[in-house]
């Protein structure tokens, strides 16, 4: 049945690079000729550019914030740390808006959806529900209606083989997200033919986790670039050819001519390795384990246990895998995957911190937490010169080659009512070239070597194309586009009018002028909006400096 004449064909790709398909434009013919026919350029992403901040904010139309969610895991107001799920996400996100108003949505694995939600239509969740045979979709009879139709759907490929610990699986990795895309896009195509959709939004996760492991290969100014990396040069952009072709297929099938958004979360580039951030803060006096911290760390069983729990289950063959996680307690599996390592690792460095402790950090992007004995015994504003100060010049210490670092205060960036159970600090390093990691290690390394060889970017990919957005030939002039915008861009070209609860703007200057002039009210709304919050935002950081004098 595809979509309906006035609705939103709405593709997300995690991961894309907008720069790497500029140059494979001749291998993308389908994103070629939307780009071509439309607005295209780098969507923009949060700091840290990581999914479950990222496509919070996407779905939202919030800043973290006003969200809560910065990393896979979060502290919760008890001080607990807790992996995060939809559930955690308290605020509407545009599905909600809508159904409300009577608009059929159909969402397929987008990050951050599981378990499942409720919406006027369908929802397949996406990662982390791979965890789960149970919630991933709603209604909950679609997935036994999926698993029937591609004779068991799955998220993304069992653990291990997602992780590539080891080297030498990189034929078995490939073709796994391989035989997981066929079954997506049977089941996205499948859906799609259902009925008349207003809102269709399928997410391709497959260029993420290529890109994350066979970077070195297709990059040759990569340290690790090696002779086998003639073999899988072209790998990362088959996996885009993959997913071209799969847009192809769908346009195609919507039997209109939609209007096409394509977006990325965030952008992939090379890693070179990880900054062992808590070492950092260790070596710098900032953090002080207690000796029974420095006795767990030193010999970490628990830790080593749960990795080995991990590679077995990702041995499993999908099937076995699927029937475990029918079987087993969801808390179970919940903790012996990377994320309940990582939960984990940060609850144990809370637990082990000594009480005259400044700073540490958790969460798989290592941002930096100001402790309570911190905020009440010294100067907030001078601990965070500190920080900022070692971060910014004690780094380079410890490398072997020129690092050039960023540093952020929370308030620069973020505000909100969850501001408070966010990260002090945040922080890149030659532009993500160097990942953090939350890790403590018996050897207190700052630097050392990662499996991953690409990791996330601010910049990423967005496309629109289509009746309602105006023709810039993007491919020579790229446009920046907010993640943030997302949103409140989306529902205008709904005509809904409910918007000034939302931080992000409409994005007018991809409209066509003819559609511009048919939402001019709403525009006026929101314009309005958007100068009462910064005039209220402008007053209170004023406010904030004359108590800090």
């Amino acid at each position: 049945m595809g979509i309906s004449p006035d609705g939103v064909l709405a593709i997300g790709i995690d991961s894309a690079n907008y720069d790497l398909i500029k140059n494979w434009l001749d291998y993308l013919p389908n994103l070629k000729k939307l780009i071509n026919k439309g607005v295209a350029g780098y969507s923009k992403s949060t700091l840290p550019p990581l999914s479950p901040a990222a496509w919070t904010t996407i779905m939202t139309g919030l800043n973290p914030g006003n969200t809560g969610i910065f990393d896979w895991i979060k502290l919760s107001e008890n001080g607990k740390t807790e992996i995060v799920y939809s559930y955690h996400i308290k605020a509407p996100k545009f599905w909600d808006y809508l159904s409300l108003n009577d608009k059929k949505v159909c969402i397929i694995n987008m990050p951050m959806t599981y378990p499942a939600l409720k919406v006027n239509g369908f929802m397949v969740s996406g990662v982390p529900g791979y965890m789960s045979s149970n919630r991933t979709t709603y209604p909950a009879s679609l997935r036994r209606e999926l698993d029937s139709l591609v004779g068991g759907y799955e998220i993304i490929p069992p653990p291990t083989r997602f992780d590539l610990k080891r080297r030498g699986n990189e034929e078995v990795y490939i073709n796994e997200f391989k035989r997981v895309l066929k079954k997506r896009i049977r089941a996205i195509l499948y859906l799609l033919d259902k009925q008349v959709w207003d809102l269709f939004f399928p997410v391709f996760f497959l260029i993420d986790s290529i890109q994350h492991y066979f970077w070195h290969h297709m990059d040759p100014t990569h340290p690790l670039h090696n002779s086998e990396s003639k073999k899988f040069k072209n790998v990362i952009r088959e996996a885009y050819i993959l997913v071209d072709n799969a847009i192809g297929k769908l346009i195609k099938e919507s039997e209109t001519d939609p209007n096409v958004i394509v977006i990325s979360d965030h952008g992939m580039g090379p890693l070179y390795g990880y900054f062992y951030v808590n070492n950092f803060l260790i070596r710098s006096n900032v953090l002080k384990i207690n000796p029974k911290g420095k006795f767990f760390i030193k010999n970490s069983p628990l830790s080593n246990f749960l990795m080995s729990v991990e590679v077995f289950l990702g041995e499993l063959s999908p099937i076995l895998f699927k029937n475990l996680l029918r079987i087993l307690p969801f808390d179970f599996i919940e903790k012996h995957t990377a994320r309940g390592e990582m939960r984990l690792n940060s609850e144990n460095i809370r637990r082990f911190m000594d009480p005259e402790t400044i700073a540490y950090a958790i969460g798989e992007y290592g941002q930096i937490f100001l402790t309570e004995y911190a905020k009440k015994a010294h100067n907030r504003e001078e601990i965070i010169k500190k920080l900022k100060r070692l971060l910014l010049h004690n780094i380079a210490r410890y490398a072997k080659n020129e690092l050039r670092v960023t540093v952020y205060e929370k308030k620069e960036i973020y505000y909100g009512k969850y501001v408070d159970l966010i990260p002090d600090i945040y922080y890149l390093i030659n532009d993500n070239q160097y990942m953090p990691n939350s890790k403590i290690t018996p050897d207190l390394k700052v630097f050392g070597p990662s499996i991953l060889t690409g990791h996330h970017r601010v910049h990423g990919l967005f496309i629109a194309s289509g009746p309602y957005f105006e023709n810039y030939k993007g491919k020579d002039n790229p446009i920046i586009f907010d993640i943030l915008d997302f949103t409140p861009t989306l529902l205008a070209l709904f005509k809904l009018s409910n918007l000034n609860n939302l931080d992000g703007k409409i994005a007018i200057e991809i409209f066509s002028d003819e559609f511009k002039q048919s939402i001019k009210e709403i525009l006026a709304v929101k314009k309005a909006s958007l100068k009462y919050k910064t005039k209220l935002r402008v007053k209170k950081l004023r406010k904030e400096l004359k108590c800090n004098k």
